[in-house]
C-alpha cells in the first residue's frame, strides 16, 4: 500500500515539474475598429475568438462606415518554423459626409512558438478604387514587445486614389515572454467622404533558434525524478 502511494506521489511531483517547465496558454484572436473618437468596436462581436487556429468574419456598419472583413485568422499557438497573423480582406466604404479616421487593430495574445531569436515580416497592401482620397497615416507591427513602425511612402502625405499601395518590412524580435506572447498589427487610415478602401495584411514569424528550459528548472526536475527513483528502490528492497 505504502509502495503504491509513494509511486503515485512521485509521479505527481514529476508531472508538476514538467508542467512548470512547459506551460500552455489558450489563444485569443481580437479585431477592433475605432471610428474617430467613437468607442472601440469589437469586430469579433464576442470579446475575442479563443482556441487553436482562430478566425472570424464581420459584415455590418460601424458609425457610418460600411465594413466587410473576411478571413481574419492566426495559426496560434504557432509552430517553430512559422507563426502568423492574417486578415485576408477588409472592404471599407465611408457612407458619411465627413472625412473619418479609422483605426484597425488585429491581435492574438496566445502564441507560444517560436521562441528566442526570430525573423518577422509585416505586410500590408490595398487599393482605393474610386476618386475620393484615402491616406494611410500609420502602420505599426509588434511581436512580443518588439515594435516596428513602418516607413510610409506618399500614401501618408498625398494619399492614394484610383491606385494601390503596398508596404512590406522585416524585423528581428527576440521572443522571451512565457507562457505566451502577443502579436499585433495596427493601422490608421484617413478616409474621405464617399471613399472606398480595400486592404489586406499579414504578419509572419519564423524561428531562428529554439528556446530551452532554464538550467535550474530543468535540473530540479531531473533531481526530483532521481530522488523518487531512489526512494522507490529502497522501499522495494525493504519489502523483499
Amino acid at each position: 500500500m505504502f509502495k503504491h502511494i509513494t509511486t503515485k506521489y512521485c509521479a505527481g511531483l514529476i508531472t508538476a515539474a514538467i508542467l512548470v517547465v512547459a506551460p500552455r496558454a489558450e489563444a485569443t484572436l481580437f479585431g477592433t475598429l475605432q471610428v474617430g473618437a467613437n468607442p472601440v468596436f469589437d469586430l469579433t462581436t464576442t470579446g475575442g475568438v479563443a482556441g487553436a487556429n482562430p478566425s472570424f468574419n464581420f459584415t455590418g456598419t460601424v458609425n457610418g462606415v460600411q465594413l466587410i472583413t473576411t478571413g481574419a485568422s492566426s495559426n496560434s499557438p504557432g509552430t517553430t518554423p512559422f507563426s502568423g497573423l492574417f486578415d485576408s480582406s477588409v472592404q471599407v466604404f465611408n457612407d458619411t459626409a465627413l472625412t473619418l479616421t479609422l483605426r484597425f487593430v488585429f491581435t492574438d495574445d496566445g502564441f507560444t512558438l517560436p521562441n528566442g531569436l526570430a525573423n518577422a515580416v509585416s505586410n500590408a497592401s490595398g487599393t482605393s478604387p474610386i476618386a475620393p482620397t484615402v491616406r494611410l497615416l500609420s502602420f505599426l507591427s509588434d511581436v512580443d514587445g518588439t515594435s516596428n513602425v513602418h516607413v510610409l511612402g506618399t500614401e501618408s502625405t498625398v494619399g492614394f486614389q484610383n491606385s494601390a499601395f503596398s508596404d512590406s518590412e522585416g524585423f528581428s524580435p527576440t521572443i522571451t515572454a512565457t507562457p505566451n506572447f502577443t502579436v499585433f498589427q495596427d493601422f490608421t487610415f484617413e478616409v474621405a467622404p464617399g471613399a472606398r478602401l480595400n486592404f489586406s495584411n499579414s504578419l509572419s514569424i519564423s524561428g531562428v533558434g529554439s528556446s530551452v528550459p532554464e538550467p535550474g528548472t530543468a535540473l530540479s526536475g531531473l533531481a526530483m525524478a532521481g530522488l523518487c527513483g531512489m526512494v522507490r528502490r529502497r522501499r522495494e528492497k525493504a519489502a523483499a
